[in-house]
């Protein structure tokens, strides 16, 4: 439990935004589940058609510039996302993470926050959904011993027309 409060400590409350975190309904974590295991299949089955599916016109790719260095924007198209997502489950542990049944879902609500694309008319707070999962690699340090290291991978969503939909993705370390 303290990982995923730091997970939202780290995600959120660094934006410096006024938000608050929320409850999240038993329909909704059972449809933003589902949704969540839907992107995770067109990920690993590399089906860019379902992905787009799934996505809304402008992903929020927080960690694009770590995988390319000569990104410079952090909305990116669907397309380029996956070309980078796909990149990333050759060298990271995200291929066996997107087959985690250890999902954790939230949602956050950010008062007086509407991002230019999210299409929210003017009052409207901008809500955030959370499905994140746990990993875990070993490393060593300088002296040879073995160092356990937990991180997490965070996809977000929105709910546009009582549908989820895939809106960005980060990691921490």
């Amino acid at each position: 439990m303290k990982f995923y409060l730091l997970i939202f400590y780290l995600v959120f409350c660094l934006t410096g935004r006024s938000q608050e975190e929320m409850p999240l309904s038993p329909s909704d974590s059972v449809s933003l589940s589902n949704t969540w295991e839907k992107l995770a299949k067109a990920i690993t089955a590399r089906n860019k058609p379902q992905l787009r599916q799934l996505s809304v016109p402008l992903i929020d790719c927080q960690v694009c510039s770590e995988i390319d260095s000569n990104f410079v924007r952090q909305f990116v198209s669907p397309d380029r996302f996956f070309e980078m997502i796909f990149a990333l489950t050759k060298t990271t542990n995200l291929a066996t993470a997107l087959q985690s049944k250890d999902l954790h879902v939230g949602v956050t609500k950010f008062v007086d926050f509407q991002p230019n694309h999210s299409g929210l008319k003017d009052g409207e707070d901008f809500i955030m959904y959370h499905a994140s999962v746990k990993v875990e690699s070993t490393s060593t340090n300088a002296n040879q011993t073995p160092h356990k290291n937990e991180g997490a991978y965070i996809f977000q969503f929105v709910k546009k027309s009582g549908r989820f939909m895939f809106y960005g993705f980060d990691t921490l370390p």
